[in-house]
Parts: structure tokens; sequence; C-alpha cells
């Protein structure tokens, strides 16, 4: 407005509709991102074999971006550095804001979260596949990342196809997953023992 006495003032403009809806938009887009579950999810993610988080992880590269986006929003809320990682600090700073911890110390914020939880820092794929783990995945997602365990088409991961894929891990980290997922005892996960593992 061009005419100074008929111009909004800084108050008014500040009471606008449009700012308020705008304010309520970011106040309960916050508090979506800042769901307790967010840090319960990523709790048991670090509590998982390492085989797991491997299949996980896969999930998590090749899921939908629809599914993806919502997660990468709250990612980018918690990252206040923005180096695409997220600290511990980072980590207590939104655990705080979450309805009900407001109140807490920090050393009580501290003892929710394990003391390993991903060591410094969390990737984006880790807290990705954290998150995707607590909504689940579709059987032709799972059938998708068996086949690629199954690695010899056997229709079956065996301890060889297995050792291929976790090549970073030593023989007994391999061997421990293994027998976790192999419920069955016969020397090879089918994709029934590969669904139930993921879905625990």
């Amino acid at each position: 407005v061009a005419d100074p006495a008929r111009r909004m003032s800084a108050a008014d403009a500040l009471r606008h509709p449009w700012l308020r809806e705008h304010d309520a938009a970011v106040a309960s887009s916050r508090a979506q991102v800042l769901d307790k579950s967010v840090f319960d999810g990523l709790c048991k993610y670090q509590a998982s074999s390492k085989l797991k988080r491997a299949i996980l992880k896969l999930l998590a590269k090749e899921a939908d971006e629809e599914r993806v986006k919502t997660l990468r929003e709250q990612f980018r809320t918690l990252d206040v550095q923005q180096d695409g990682f997220l600290s511990r600090e980072e980590l207590l700073r939104g655990l705080r804001q979450c309805q009900g911890f407001g109140d807490m110390t920090a050393l009580d914020l501290m003892r929710l979260l394990p003391p390993d939880l991903f060591g410094e820092k969390i990737s984006f794929t880790d807290f990705t596949a954290a998150l995707l783990a607590r909504q689940g995945f579709g059987k032709a997602e799972l059938m998708a990342a068996f086949r690629r365990f199954d690695v010899r088409k056997e229709g079956k991961i065996s301890l060889a196809a297995l050792s291929e894929v976790l090549k970073n891990a030593g023989p007994a980290s391999k061997l421990e997953a293994f027998k976790e997922a192999d419920v069955g005892q016969d020397g090879a996960i089918d994709f029934d023992e590969f669904c139930a593992l993921i879905n625990a």
C-alpha cells in the first residue's frame, strides 16, 4: 500500500490470519516431527542385529520417495547443524521438545537414549531405516530385499550368501546373525524367516 496511513502496522501484520495459520502449521509440524516414537524407533533399531540393520538399510535406500518424504522433513528439523547427520546433542534437543519431556533435566533425557546409540552421529540412511521399520513393509518390498540377499538365486539365504553381503562383518558376527534368522535351524534362511526377522 502506497499511502502510509492505510499501510498495515507490524503489530497488525503479526495478527493477520495468514500468519496465524502459518504459525499454527509450523507448530503442528514440529509436534509431529518431535513425536517420541521417533526416538523409540531409533533405540529399537540400534538394538537390532547387524543382519536386520543391513536389511532395513537396503529397504530404506529403495523405499518410495513418498514414504521417505515425511522422514526427510523430520530429519532436517532435528539436524540443527544441517550437516546431514544427527548428533547426540541434536537428539536430546529434539527429545526435550516432545510433549511431556520439556521439564526433564538433560541427565534424565540422556538416560532415555542408550549411551552407544549410533556412536557419534546418525546418518539419514540409519534414521530412515529405523523409522520405516516402525511403519512396516509390504510383501513385495520384502521379497525384493530377500532376492538381493539371495545372491546365489537359490530361493534361500545360506551362510555363504550372507557372508557375501555382510562383507565388513567378522566371521563371529555373521554366524550370530545367521543363527538368529535361521529359526528352523536347517542351514538356510527362507523367505518366511526373513520376514519374521524384519517384523520382530
